[in-house]
C-alpha cells in the first residue's frame, strides 16, 4: 500500500511541474490539462512502477525511479496529445 502512495505522489509532483512548466511556456494549457495530466501522471507512474519495478535504475525508499519517470511523463504525454486532437476536431 505504501509502494503505491508513493508512487502516485512521484507520479503527481512530476506531472504537475511538467504542466506548470507548459503552462508558463504557452498559452495554450487549459483546465482540461490541469485536470488530466496529474491523474495520467499518478496513474502512470504506479503502472510502470509496478510493470518494470526493480529491473531498471536507481531506487529511492524502495522505488524504481526511472520507470516513474517515464510514466509520469509519457501517459500525460498522451493524454495532451490527446486533448490537442478533440480540440483540433471540434474547431
Amino acid at each position: 500500500m505504501l509502494s503505491i502512495i508513493l508512487s502516485g505522489l512521484f507520479g503527481l509532483v512530476i506531472s504537475v511541474a511538467i504542466t506548470f512548466i507548459a503552462s508558463k511556456l504557452s498559452n495554450k494549457v487549459t483546465l482540461a490539462y490541469w485536470i488530466v495530466n496529474p491523474l495520467l501522471g499518478i496513474l502512470g507512474a504506479i503502472a510502470a512502477n509496478y510493470l518494470l519495478g526493480g529491473q531498471y535504475g536507481p531506487v529511492l525508499f524502495g522505488q524504481t525511479i526511472l520507470p516513474m519517470l517515464a510514466g509520469a511523463l509519457v501517459l500525460p504525454g498522451v493524454g495532451s496529445w490527446t486533448i490537442n486532437f478533440i480540440k483540433k476536431k471540434s474547431s
